[in-house]
């Protein structure tokens, strides 16, 4: 019994000094935005993108018939631009689509 209790509060320790007080500084946090593309074949772009530097997430789908690309980024590090060129050098870029709001 002691054991087990010693061992709950070396964990409740480590939570208290470590875990919480990491988590609880926005000033740390990454700050994500979202842009979609619409693009003439998502897997393929969906590979260019995830190479990026700077692109936390893409997901592949369809908007009006139209082949997209939902892209989850941190702009400190890479801008939509810069993600435009990847697509262009890629063949596979048709339009930047900015009415979708993040949510």
């Amino acid at each position: 019994m002691y054991r087990s209790t010693r061992i709950f509060a070396v964990f409740m320790s480590f939570v208290l000094m470590v875990v919480l007080p990491a988590a609880s500084h926005p000033a740390d946090a990454e700050k994500i935005e979202k842009v979609i593309f619409g693009v003439s074949r998502s897997d393929t772009a969906q590979q260019t993108l995830e190479k990026l530097e700077g692109v936390k997430k893409v997901y592949a789908g369809f908007r009006d018939f139209l082949e997209i690309d939902t892209v989850y980024y941190d702009p400190d590090l890479i801008t939509v631009r810069r993600m435009e060129d990847a697509l262009k050098e890629a063949g596979v870029y048709r339009e930047t689509l900015h009415d979708i709001p993040m949510e």
